[in-house]
């Protein structure tokens, strides 16, 4: 089974994940609300694949890459977009 644990807004007030204890670390992949929480999450070194929920800005498709983090997409635009900057730096888009 996979699970996916939504830890947005430091999870509701409980601070960042404690990788690899507790509920987080049985998780295949976490879910955050922006950009700035999984970029602190990397940071902090979680290699998990990291679901960023809701639409993303065109702007920040290339830090989505840069950090290898999965992207909600919802406009046939946006993953044109995302996909074309992958080709060009020669990544894949990551999903879940």
């Amino acid at each position: 089974m996979r699970l996916l644990a939504v830890v947005k807004d430091n999870a509701y007030g409980t601070g960042p994940p404690r990788w690899p204890g507790g509920a987080c670390g049985r998780s295949s992949s976490l879910g955050v609300a922006t950009l700035d929480e999984a970029v602190e999450l990397r940071s902090l070194g979680i290699r998990a694949p990291i679901l960023l929920l809701g639409e993303r800005c065109p702007d920040e498709l290339p830090a989505c890459l840069d950090w290898h983090l999965t992207v909600s997409v919802g406009e046939r635009g946006v993953l044109e977009e995302l996909a074309r900057l992958a080709q060009q730096r020669g990544q894949s888009v990551p999903s879940t």
